[in-house]
């Protein structure tokens, strides 16, 4: 019976031995593609409409996830060579037993605490830390570097 309700039509697999061989030359080219060029690259030389989110899945699917994928900065080159900064690996701030000294409740915050929660939200003991911010965030130093790592 053809078009019964619940029949599924499947698409024709795209992903032929010829085009997964050229994602993948062009994944490892020098020039450092992005999926999206990937994706466009592939779409005209095969004219075919592949999406970056179908390069994205069959990159992962084969295992070619050697460099940036998912908007992680290891380091490295961009597509210009030239250098991209390495994120620097975080470590408490020292003086981070001074972040805890102030501890405050959900009606005690205002613009001049710090609002990371401390403990368990379901309890009566749930704080907020209450040190003072750092720069323009909403977290004191040690909180905000545990919140965003990237920053120095």
């Amino acid at each position: 019976m053809h078009g019964a309700i619940g029949s599924v039509s499947r698409q024709k697999n795209r992903w032929t031995e010829g085009r997964s061989k050229r994602l993948r030359d062009l994944w490892d080219d020098s020039r450092n593609y992005s999926a999206a060029e990937v994706s466009e690259i592939l779409s005209t030389e095969f004219r075919a409409s592949i999406s970056r989110n179908a390069v994205l899945s069959k990159i992962a699917r084969l295992d070619l996830v050697g460099r940036r994928l998912w908007g992680i900065n290891r380091g490295g080159r961009n597509r210009t060579g030239k250098a991209t900064e390495k994120i620097a690996p975080w470590e408490p701030h020292p003086d981070a037993s001074k972040a805890f000294g102030a501890s405050v409740s959900l009606l005690g915050l205002t613009e001049a605490t710090c609002r990371w929660p401390v403990g368990d939200p379901l309890t009566p003991e749930f704080t907020f830390c209450g040190a003072k911010p750092f720069r323009k965030f909403v977290y004191c130093e040690c909180h905000a570097r545990v919140a965003y790592p990237q920053i120095s």
